[in-house]
C-alpha cells in the first residue's frame, strides 16, 4: 500500500481480502483495503465507480467492528472527504482517530492532507511534523510536508524534504514528485521537468503523479 504504485495498491487488495477471509472480524483489514480501494480511484488506477462503494463499505466495517481504532476513523475520515466531500466529518473522524491515538504517524500526516486540501496550510504543516516528529522516516510524511511547504512558496526547505526522502530511498517517486514542484517554483524548469519525468518512468509509477 505504501509504495503508492498500481501493482502495489493493486496487491495490497489482494493481501487485505484475503485477511478478510481469513478472519471476517479483523477491523485493520477492512480499514486497509478502504484506504487501498481510495487511492486505486484517486490515482486513476480504476474509475471511481469500480471502487468507491468498496472503499465507503470497507471503512464503515472497520468502524462496526473496532469503534476505537484510531484506524478505522482514520479510513472513514478519508472516505468522508474524498467521496462524500462531507468536510465537517471528515474533521470529526479525524479528530477521534487522534483522541484514540494522538502518536498515530498516519493519523496526523493524513489529517494534514485534508487541512491542506482545505486551504488550511499553516494547520496543516503543525500536523505533519508533529508526525515527523514521532517518525522522521515516514515516506509519506516527508512527501506531504513536502507539498505543503511548496504551497507555502517555501520552495528550499522542500528540496531538502526531497533529498532526504531520495536518500532513504532513490527510487521513490515522491520525493521527485516534490523536487520537481520545487525546483519549479524556484524557476529551474529544465531541472524541474527532468524530475517528473523521472517520476513516470520509475517502474511502476504511472505519470497519474505528476
Amino acid at each position: 500500500l505504501n509504495q503508492r504504485t498500481e501493482d502495489g495498491l493493486l496487491k495490497a487488495v489482494e493481501f487485505f481480502e484475503r485477511a478478510v477471509v481469513e478472519d471476517a472480524q479483523y477491523s485493520l483489514a477492512y480499514s486497509g483495503l478502504a484506504d487501498a480501494h481510495g487511492l486505486l480511484a484517486h490515482y486513476g488506477v480504476l474509475g471511481p465507480a469500480d471502487v468507491w462503494a468498496k472503499a465507503a463499505s470497507s471503512a464503515a466495517s472497520a468502524v462496526m467492528l473496532d469503534g476505537l481504532s484510531a484506524e478505522a476513523h482514520t479510513s472513514l475520515a478519508h472516505v468522508h472527504a474524498t467521496q462524500d466531500w462531507d468536510w465537517p466529518g471528515a474533521e470529526r473522524e479525524f479528530g477521534r482517530a487522534l483522541e484514540l491515538d494522538p502518536d498515530s504517524t498516519e493519523g496526523r500526516w493524513r489529517y494534514g492532507v485534508f487541512l491542506w486540501a482545505r486551504g488550511r496550510y499553516q494547520e496543516a504543516l503543525v500536523q505533519v511534523r508533529k508526525s515527523l516528529a514521532l517518525d522522521p522516516f515516514s515516506l509519506d510524511a516527508n512527501w506531504i510536508l513536502g507539498w505543503v511547504l511548496n504551497s507555502l512558496r517555501q520552495a528550499d526547505e522542500a528540496e531538502e524534504v526531497a533529498g532526504r526522502m531520495l536518500a532513504m530511498d532513490p527510487n521513490v517517486w515522491l520525493g521527485y514528485h516534490v523536487r520537481g514542484v520545487a525546483r519549479l517554483l524556484k524557476g529551474d524548469e529544465a531541472a524541474g521537468l527532468g524530475d517528473f519525468e523521472r517520476t513516470a518512468d520509475i517502474e511502476g509509477g504511472p505519470a497519474m503523479h505528476s
